[in-house]
């Protein structure tokens, strides 16, 4: 017994020992940090990623041959007793007529139903044989694809890690390349280009870690990734998640793509130069992630935008220098937060912008020295949280801008030198909606200032109300609305 297990265990052995120095020498090899994490996000495959995959890649898990062979006989054996019986019942159960010994006619019948049946078992038993043929081979064919693939994807990260800027372009369109044709992978490969973008980048060309041609490699990412994110594409990428988490933006463009059903998160990325551009681009059941941003010169716009059922954090993003741009955007049921942001410079533009439902939330944020433009925008719908926010300086448009059952609340913010600016706002509900009266404030409509804190002689400016005072305002200082602050 001893013996039998050790010539069992011995090639066991070997070939572990076997694997194991191969997989040594193959470590040694990845000399590039960017081939690293290549190959890690090669073994991670996001299971949700797996159910969109137009390929079949589950390996089925074949019985033993003796296994099968019996399983079919048994099988094929209960069937045909199964239907000898169905058969005599359906002709009223007739009694067998037993004359003692069998004439010579009834045994050749019985000889050939014997064969028959044999024959069918044959038959089903060679069925069966070539069925595992065809699933082995298939099984053998996925596998030398899926090596194959592999060793694409693999030379596809080295080149990524080159330091010929040449070689690295032509790395990001072979690992394109290995994603349109691995379906199952293709997440992971997205998430290696996402990954060159999230490596340490240094825009200034006078700067000593600056490097020749990286720039282009990057903008090529960021081309590729828009170009398959079209709603004509083929294989097309939309649906799946874009992580630029830490990332420094100096550019890109992501005009006219569709986004649905996924993630992309900006945390903690920097916008240094130029303009990442989502012109006309369209957001569906989608989470944008900001959280932490710094806007240092860089511009965000998202001019002619659609929102559809989005979240857009910005969370505690630094506005220091450039600009986020909405006008002419529309969104249906998003919300955008800016919570805890500190706004010290540039400009968030919502001018014309359209949102119907949701809301907008700055609360605790501070404005000093920013401009959050937002005239003519139209809100219908929609609840704006200005709570604790701090004004400190800097301009809040919202001149002639359109409330249609919105409600603004400013309880607990401080306005001490910024200018909010409400000239020539319209407010109108569904109860008041007579042509002449689009300035009468009324409950839903609500810009709630009672519990805003002035300092000075700061407080909100607001154009001539019909009628006297509107019903709903409530301002700080018992004076008239109407008089311009």
């Amino acid at each position: 017994m001893l013996g039998w297990i050790r010539k069992l265990w011995t090639p066991a052995k070997a070939a572990r020992t076997n694997d194991m120095r191969k997989l040594s020498n193959r470590t040694k090899r990845r000399k590039s940090r960017f081939v690293r994490i290549g190959s890690t996000m090669n073994v991670l495959v996001e299971e949700r990623r797996a159910s969109k995959s137009t390929t079949k890649t589950s390996k089925t898990k074949l019985l033993s041959l003796r296994a099968a062979m019996t399983i079919t006989i048994v099988v094929t054996l209960g069937v045909l007793s199964a239907a000898l019986i169905s058969l005599w019942w359906a002709l009223d159960r007739p009694q067998l007529a037993s004359t003692g010994q069998l004439g010579i006619k009834d045994q050749l019948d019985l000889v050939r139903l014997a064969l028959i049946v044999t024959g069918g078992i044959g038959g089903l038993v060679a069925l069966v044989v070539a069925y595992r043929k065809q699933k082995i081979n298939e099984t053998a064919e996925f596998r030398e694809e899926t090596k194959l693939i592999n060793e694409h994807f693999n030379a596809a990260c080295a080149q990524l890690g080159h330091d010929s800027p040449a070689v690295r372009m032509a790395g990001v369109y072979a690992l394109a390349s290995v994603a349109d044709e691995w379906s199952l992978k293709r997440q992971s490969c997205i998430d290696v280009l996402c990954g060159y973008i999230r490596l340490p980048y240094e825009h200034n060309a006078d700067a000593e870690n600056w490097r020749v041609g990286e720039r282009e490699v990057r903008l090529s990412i960021i081309r590729v990734l828009s170009d398959h994110l079209q709603p004509q594409s083929s294989p097309s990428w939309i649906g799946y998640d874009l992580d630029f988490t830490g990332a420094v933006f100096d550019g890109g463009d992501f005009t006219s793509c569709h986004f649905s059903d996924c993630r992309l998160d900006f945390t903690n990325t920097k916008f240094v130069a130029g303009q990442t551009l989502f012109h006309s681009a369209k957001f569906t059941n989608v989470h944008l992630e900001f959280e932490n941003a710094t806007f240092q010169g860089g511009d965000l716009s998202l001019r002619w935008t659609r929102f559809q059922n989005c979240t857009f954090w910005l969370t505690g993003i630094k506005m220091i220098e450039g600009q986020i741009n909405f006008s002419l955007a529309k969104a249906r049921e998003s919300e955008f937060t800016l919570t805890e942001s500190v706004l010290t410079g540039g400009k968030i533009d919502l001018s014309q912008m359209e949102l119907e439902g949701g809301g907008i939330d700055l609360c605790f944020a501070e404005v000093d020295g920013s401009e959050l433009d937002m005239h003519f925008l139209k809100l219908t719908d929609v609840t704006g949280d200005f709570g604790c926010a701090n004004f400190k300086s800097g301009v809040v448009n919202w001149r002639s801008a359109k409330f249609h059952n919105a409600e603004l609340n400013f309880g607990e913010s401080k306005l001490s030198g910024c200018l909010m600016d409400f000239t020539d706002a319209t407010f109108v509900a569904d109860n008041d909606l007579t042509e002449g009266d689009w300035k009468r404030l009324v409950i839903p409509n609500r810009v709630d200032l009672s519990g805003m804190e002035t300092q000075g002689d700061a407080s909100p400016i607001f154009s001539e109300w019909p009628d006297g005072t509107p019903s709903g305002l409530v301002l700080t200082r018992d004076r008239d609305p109407g008089r311009r602050a």
